[in-house]
């Protein structure tokens, strides 16, 4: 069960829903369960968010990323917004999302993304290219719609235990508290960074 705490029209409003798997590792890179599945997306935004399986890359919903350009199957380039911040206040740039990616990688939790990604290269503060191994259907969409956004400075120095219980993620929700094969309660963060909601995905 989970309580997700989101003030709207002057309200707080509490929802209260159920699935059938325990969330497990909420950190930004543990390992996929049904319920990590649909809670890493509250805590953590990428670069881009999909509404569904099978949508092109031009159907995308930007959230980090502002903006891609695709140059043919194998590369993208790609532009962040540049007051993007965790909910720390540790502000985003083009290198946090290389690191972040090269933790992805490094965690073994994302084979597919081993699979699919020859390597992210920084082109500026907030610009990056995205060079893959496969240009088959999906892959690039895989790539900018599946890795958690975070910061080097709060990631490299943060204990096992913040990055499990008290992660600094990007998205719109904080985690107060999990515990194993109980619940979940997110709280709205209200220093969320995408301040335009028009801007903001479905997550």
């Amino acid at each position: 069960t989970y309580a997700v705490t989101n003030p709207q029209f002057g309200t707080d409003k509490t929802m209260t829903f159920t699935v059938g798997t325990d969330v497990g590792d909420l950190s930004p890179f543990g390992g996929d369960s049904g319920g990590r599945h649909h809670t890493y997306r509250m805590i953590y935004d990428c670069l881009a968010a999909s509404k569904g399986l099978g949508k092109s890359v031009n159907e995308l919903e930007p959230q980090i990323a502002k903006s891609w350009t695709v140059i043919d199957g194998k590369n993208v380039d790609v532009e962040i917004f540049d007051y993007v911040k965790d909910s720390l206040g540790n502000p985003i740039k083009a290198s946090d999302v290389v690191y972040s990616y090269e933790q992805a990688i490094a965690s073994g939790t994302m084979e597919k993304l081993n699979g699919y990604l020859d390597k992210v290269e920084a082109t500026g503060d907030y610009t990056l290219h995205f060079t893959l191994r496969s240009d088959s259907m999906g892959a690039m969409e895989w790539v900018l719609d599946t890795v958690p956004i975070i910061s080097e400075a709060w990631f490299s120095t943060a204990s096992d235990a913040d990055k499990t219980q008290h992660p600094a993620g990007t998205g719109a929700y904080i985690l107060k508290e999990t515990v194993a094969g109980s619940h979940t309660t997110l709280v709205r963060n209200d220093d969320y960074w995408q301040t335009d909601a028009s801007l903001r995905s479905y997550y």
